[in-house]
């Protein structure tokens, strides 16, 4: 599969390779402003560079599926000025707003960056979905500071 940006559309464009059948996977991206978290809070972000809530909605920015498939992995990372004591952190997929699918449930912000991922996922998506990221903090010793987060999902369709 290859990507290619479109300057007029500006997206990419996605053309599968090899074999008989065309690959039509495709990634989402997203990435987000520095903030500084809160203790023992769930925080909502999105696909547009600011977007933080720790309201229970996702507000109006979704990074939206363009595609049928089915979501198969998460890659990220989550970037800091002062890195956190080590207490666990939860990093969710966030599905229409209703359904959480975990990351990782054991990310330590000690270390910056802090790199996730999940490779075994299996989140079936349909054109039209939305999805969102939620990270579940604790009450830290040290909280972090001016952290950004972002990822990258893979759809295999």
């Amino acid at each position: 599969m290859t990507f290619k940006f479109n300057p007029f559309t500006k997206k990419l464009d996605l053309t599968g390779t090899g074999g008989s059948s065309a690959d039509n996977s495709y990634a989402l991206n997203l990435i987000t402003s520095s903030q500084t978290t809160v203790n023992d809070s769930t925080t909502y972000f999105m696909a547009s560079a600011g977007a933080w809530l720790t309201a229970g909605t996702t507000g109006p920015v979704k990074l939206w599926i363009p595609k049928t498939g089915i979501l198969k992995a998460v890659y990220g990372s989550v970037n800091y000025a002062v890195a956190a004591s080590s207490e666990n952190v939860t990093i969710n997929v966030r599905l229409n707003n209703t359904t959480n699918y975990p990351i990782t449930t054991t990310a330590q912000w000690t270390s910056n960056p802090n790199v996730f991922s999940n490779a075994s996922m299996s989140v079936p998506v349909t054109a039209g979905d939305f999805i969102s990221f939620t990270i579940v903090t604790p009450v830290w010793v040290t909280n972090p500071s001016s952290a950004t987060f972002n990822a990258s999902v893979y759809i295999s369709t």
